[in-house]
């Protein structure tokens, strides 16, 4: 009889399959965009090739211009236009509308305000990601972590870290729920936010790592695995 997994066992392995599908959907996108560039430059080969033709002129030739038609002006189509006097000359072009109306001191020291209400100031206990979403107390010691230390962390290592974290802040938490907030993290930053990225430790089982640290073919560079 195969071994029931654990709903933690379930969660990693959802973790590690949506990864994968995250490294597939990048080597789609970068081919993708090779096949942009190569039916680029199918259609500038084929203009360069049409180019390359003598052109032909359909038709009857021009007719050779005479001495007095060589020496009149062209006209163009309509009437000509009026002479300008003296009083039309110097008077400015105006717009269409009303004139606008002359600034007074006190407008012109006012700063412009846009459209709707003014943006909230943000308070002290919104942390800002740089992302446009906030990273909760879990988020960042997983990011800050890894990126301190220079290398993919194992599970392991990042919930001895959060545990150390909580006593360090006087908190008191179970294992069992610091372990199931350390898995709801790593899901968001992994597979929500795109900020970590599931990789193969030797060794070690599965790490995480900063999505930063991956190369054009969506794997993590070796001195990031020591």
């Amino acid at each position: 009889m195969p071994k029931k997994l654990s709903s933690q066992e379930y969660d990693l392995l959802l973790t590690q399959y949506k990864s994968d599908l995250r490294i597939l959907e990048t080597q789609v996108s970068n081919l993708k965009s090779i096949i942009k560039e190569t039916e680029k430059g199918l259609k500038d080969a084929k203009k360069a090739e049409k180019s390359d033709k003598p052109k032909g002129r359909r038709g009857r030739p021009p007719k050779a211009k005479t001495a007095d038609a060589a020496d009149k002006p062209k006209r163009g189509r309509g009437r000509p236009p009026k002479a300008k006097t003296a009083d039309a000359a110097d008077k400015p072009k105006r717009g269409r509308g009303r004139p606008p109306k002359p600034k007074t001191a006190d407008a012109a020291d006012k700063p412009k305000r846009g459209r709707g209400r003014p943006p909230k100031a943000k308070t002290a206990k919104a942390k800002d990601s740089g992302v446009g979403y906030r990273l909760n107390d879990i988020d960042d010691l997983i990011l800050k972590s890894i990126s301190r230390r220079k290398r993919a962390l194992v599970s392991s290592e990042l919930f001895d870290l959060a545990k150390k974290k909580m006593k360090k802040d006087g908190k008191e938490v179970s294992d069992v729920s610091l372990r199931g907030k350390l898995n709801r993290s790593i899901h968001k930053l992994a597979n929500k936010h795109g900020r970590l990225i599931k990789t193969d430790f030797p060794g070690k089982g599965y790490a995480y790592a900063l999505t930063e640290w991956a190369k054009e073919d969506g794997q993590i560079d070796e001195k990031y695995l020591k």
